[in-house]
């Protein structure tokens, strides 16, 4: 009987090392948020005065900026999250159009080879 109390003493302890070690005690670092004179700098494409951060909506969470679009005489804006500006610099409708142009070519040059 001793035995048995021994026995689930032991398995209490290792039962406390492994929830202690398991559990991190380390915080997250904080997300640096960027200033518009930063993003302005890097991407031309930013209008001024839009940086924004979002409590709701499609950009819950994020900050958000308002972009040209770099379509020859297209004045359209639109709202884009900062962490996609690297990728983005059109509004929607020429974008769709540029990536219809892209696989047009794509199957011309494949006919061709």
């Amino acid at each position: 009987m001793a035995k048995k109390v021994v026995r689930r003493a032991q398995s209490k302890k290792t039962a406390a090392k492994s929830k202690t070690s398991k559990t991190s005690t380390k915080k997250a670092p904080a997300r640096k948020r960027l200033d518009e004179a930063t993003l302005m700098d890097r991407y031309p494409q930013v209008v001024k005065g839009t940086l924004a951060f979002n409590t709701s909506g499609r950009y819950k969470g994020k900050q958000s900026v308002k972009i040209d679009c770099e379509f020859a005489g297209c004045r359209t804006r639109r709202e884009v999250a900062t962490s996609d500006l690297f990728q983005i610099s059109m509004c929607e409708p020429h974008v769709a159009e540029a990536r219809k142009a892209r696989r047009a070519e794509a199957r011309k040059a494949k006919k061709a080879a």
